[in-house]
């Protein structure tokens, strides 16, 4: 019994930075959720590069993996802050809108004139992705900063 909590310690100790922000769960997604993450660049990277000439390919392709994480979150669940898991979800289902649009600048709409207003489209969707991050930057140092002010007064109160 010591063996195993001993080894689970020296585990915990060599591998925390993989572990940080997530639940202590069992569930396969939580526990592997950084490899996850490592797969996605790695198919994503290979995607870009390798397929680079066959565009609807590599949106429905894409599209896919956007979707598939999208089902993790939702199950798994992996982080250990609801809102992290929230935030995920949203910004893979901007991905996703983002891939959506993008289907609309291949081959398979020709119709140039529309091209401009799908280019907008976008625009506001990475826009939108940009301002939320930025936004919880902002609440986030905001919260950070209310508690280092109440710990302040707590001890000049001291």
């Amino acid at each position: 019994m010591k063996k195993k909590s001993k080894e689970k310690l020296e585990f915990d100790k060599n591998y925390a930075i993989f572990k940080v922000g997530l639940k202590e769960s069992t569930h396969w997604v939580t526990v592997y959720w950084r490899l996850l993450i490592l797969v996605r660049w790695t198919l994503t990277n290979l995607i870009m590069i390798g397929v680079k000439d066959y565009n609807e390919f590599q949106i429905g392709s894409l599209l896919g993996i956007s979707v598939f994480f999208q089902i993790l979150l939702i199950q798994g669940a992996p982080f250990e802050n609801p809102k992290e898991n929230r935030v995920q979800l949203f910004i893979e289902l901007l991905i996703s809108a983002y891939l959506y649009v993008l289907i609309c600048l291949t081959n398979i709409n020709p119709e140039q004139k529309l091209r401009e207003p799908i280019g907008l489209i976008l625009v506001y969707i990475i826009g939108s992705a940009i301002f939320v991050n930025i936004y919880l930057v902002f609440t986030d140092l905001c919260v950070k900063i209310k508690r280092k002010v109440i710990q302040c007064r707590r001890r000049r109160e001291a």
